[in-house]
Parts: structure tokens; sequence; C-alpha cells
């Protein structure tokens, strides 16, 4: 869903927008955060995007939706 004022906006499976998220803060050490990932038990993995409905994150068809919306 294309946003003038908000810019992209995301709706979960059941129609409800994802609120916007905060500002990201600057970017650190890759070791820093893994640490502080695994300090509160945190992973990123292959089965990080999955949810119980559906498969894997599909990046192709994400970056498509979003190329349609910001054309």
């Amino acid at each position: 869903m294309g946003d003038a004022e908000a810019g992209i906006r995301f709706r979960n499976r059941h129609g409800i927008v994802w609120p916007l998220a905060p500002p990201r803060p600057p970017p650190g050490r890759v070791d820093d955060l893994l640490a502080e990932n695994a300090a509160r038990g945190l992973w990123i993995d292959p089965d990080t995007n999955r949810n119980r409905s559906c498969g894997k994150f599909d990046l192709q068809r994400a970056v498509a939706a979003i190329t349609n919306v910001a054309a």
C-alpha cells in the first residue's frame, strides 16, 4: 500500500497495516550485534522469516510488490 506522507506501508495476512518502524540507529560492529542477539536468545537463520502458514521469505516477490507500489 503506498502513502504519499508515510511512504510504503505493509499489511499482514489479516489486512492490518504494520506500524511504521522507528528510525534505525547507525550501524555498529557485527560482533557486537551478534553478541547482543545471542544474549537475548535471538538467532537469524533460514527459518527467521517463516510463520506457520507460509514458506520461506520470497525476496523476488517482495521486491516486485514494492516496485509496483513505488512506480
